[in-house]
């Protein structure tokens, strides 16, 4: 049985300006408790691409929040 748990999302092509942006890459964070404080949020991996695999956190977490 796989405990993978793969995230993906929509490619970052424009700032909050609106303005044009390729970025190099994404931080991905996890929280088992998505109203915390930002800074209560772990770094779990950076990726390249627009999907990120979090190995194994189907058996580590009850609830799990990615952002």
């Amino acid at each position: 049985m796989n405990n993978d748990v793969v995230v993906s999302w929509d490619p970052v092509t424009t700032t909050i300006y609106n303005t044009p942006i390729t970025p190099s890459g994404y931080a991905v964070f996890c929280n088992a408790d998505p109203a915390k404080a930002s800074e209560s949020w772990t770094v779990i991996g950076y990726t390249s691409s627009s999907s990120f695999t979090h190995t194994g956190a189907a058996t580590t977490y009850n609830s799990h929040f990615i952002e």
